[in-house]
């Protein structure tokens, strides 16, 4: 089916879900069209209708409770019961039952889509970061506290006052409402007010990429000197339940919320098929395009492998996915393995000639000593871990030399304590690379 005529059945399914919201389906459309990324973003619909076409054999792992809709830019902040700052996936809007891998691979290729501006790593780098951290929440899994073990990360999630300006402002433009707000979801804005607020207002808001559509409300009141907005947003199952037919699909969004390795937030609930949730500039969703300080590095990638993994393990699953990721990066290694013995063969065969190139070009110069070229060649050519040592020696000479830094390629224990991990992020990196394509050219239809 095209991509048009699986966009049509969507909304048509979703306008008997909820009172859509034309004007947002409309500005939907024209998002989709402003890069892949976000593309990719309004789009889970067609990505639950793809996905196990494409790739059949990633509906072969273990089944889990997932984001579903995870990439980039479904992260964010918000203070727990205690009033602890806490960073991680704060959008389940899609959460359902699916294979572990595909939260994997579509939080891998959203960084591929992403910006380059915003990425400061590669792609094969950001893979290895996700795999990296995915293991090791999936083995010890936790929330990611800013106050404590996590304090790194408050440079990358704290507000400024800029931002701070930026909020405030944009919650003195939030649209007067078109269509009336449903009594009930009215009442229930109120009531999660604090008590003795004053001089309520509701207003419509726009936001998101694939939530674009469904009717959003917030209400905006005066309370001992200053504002505060609660919102709420209405929920519908999960495209993936609607991609696979489910006649009678859960809702898993705040069972996946407020599962047990996390610190919740607890203004965050779910009433009547609405999520309500407090909206402050430190209880908010990162938006690259908003917080360009928040770049791409790789201790942030790995931090939201971590989160992922750490959401993963609280189902029943975690031995059956540990067991398939297990298998996956012994897949990768042997791969690894067969290519830098074929690339291995292909130096050894083009050496007599550079060895013989070499001697031409020391018998011209009349060279007495030192590094000869055939060295110099032949280490420009060598990869870095074709050979145990780390100087090389040649038949016709006795000096040696170290390779240039430039020619090392990153190394993969350069991100674990161990290196244990190090083949596992070859397998993220397949899963996205082969799909990135695919992505970009729906995006250009």
């Amino acid at each position: 089916m095209s991509f048009v005529a699986d966009n049509d059945a969507f909304e048509s399914w979703l306008r008997t879900q909820c009172d859509v919201v034309e004007e947002d389906l409309d500005y939907k459309h024209k998002r989709m069209c402003d890069s892949p990324f976000m593309f990719l973003r309004a789009t889970f619909f067609r990505w639950a209708k793809q996905m196990p076409v494409l790739f059949p054999e990633l509906m072969r792992t273990p089944e889990v409770l997932t984001v579903g809709d995870l990439h980039s830019e479904n992260f964010g902040t918000w203070r727990d019961d205690d009033g602890r700052f806490v960073w991680g996936v704060n959008d389940f809007d899609e959460a359902s039952r699916i294979p572990y891998a595909f939260d994997l691979v579509r939080l891998a290729t959203s960084l591929r889509l992403a910006a380059t501006d915003q990425r400061k790593t590669s792609h094969r780098i950001a893979a290895m970061a996700i795999a990296e951290g995915y293991s090791r929440g999936l083995a010890k899994p936790r929330p990611t506290l800013l106050d404590e073990r996590d304090r790194w990360m408050r440079r990358y999630t704290a507000c400024s006052v800029s931002e701070r300006s930026a909020f405030w402002q944009k919650v003195a433009k939030y649209p007067e409402l078109k269509k009336p707000i449903p009594p009930q979801v009215q009442q229930d804005l109120a009531s999660r007010l604090p008590d003795g607020a004053e001089n309520i207002i509701y207003r419509a808001r726009r936001a998101g990429g694939g939530s674009l559509g469904r009717p959003r409300y917030v209400a905006v009141a005066d309370w001992r000197g200053g504002k505060v907005v609660r919102e709420a947003k209405a929920l519908v199952p999960s495209a993936w339940d609607w991609a696979r037919g489910d006649p009678s699909p859960t809702l898993y969004f705040e069972r996946l919320a407020t599962q047990k390795h996390r610190a919740p937030d607890p203004y965050l609930k779910v009433k009547d098929k609405f999520i309500f949730r407090r909206l402050a500039p430190d209880s908010r969703q990162l938006e690259l395009g908003e917080a360009p300080k928040f770049l791409l590095e790789m201790r942030v990638l790995m931090q939201m492998g971590f989160d992922t993994g750490s959401i993963h393990a609280s189902d029943d699953a975690t031995a059956a996915i540990s067991a398939d990721f297990a298998g996956r990066a012994q897949l990768a290694i042997r791969q690894r393995q067969r290519s830098r013995r074929r690339r291995g063969e292909r130096l050894s065969r083009m050496v007599p000639a550079l060895q013989d190139q070499a001697a031409a070009q020391e018998a011209r110069r009349g060279a007495t000593g030192g590094c000869c070229s055939a060295e110099l060649i032949l280490e420009n050519l060598r990869p870095a871990h074709a050979t145990g040592n780390t100087r090389l020696s040649t038949a016709n000479s006795t000096s040696s030399v170290t390779p240039s830094p430039r020619l090392q390629p990153i190394s993969f224990f350069s991100i674990g304590r161990s290196g244990s991990y190090s083949a596992l992020p070859s397998a993220v990196l397949k899963f996205s690379s082969d799909i990135c394509a695919s992505i970009s050219r729906q995006a250009a239809v």
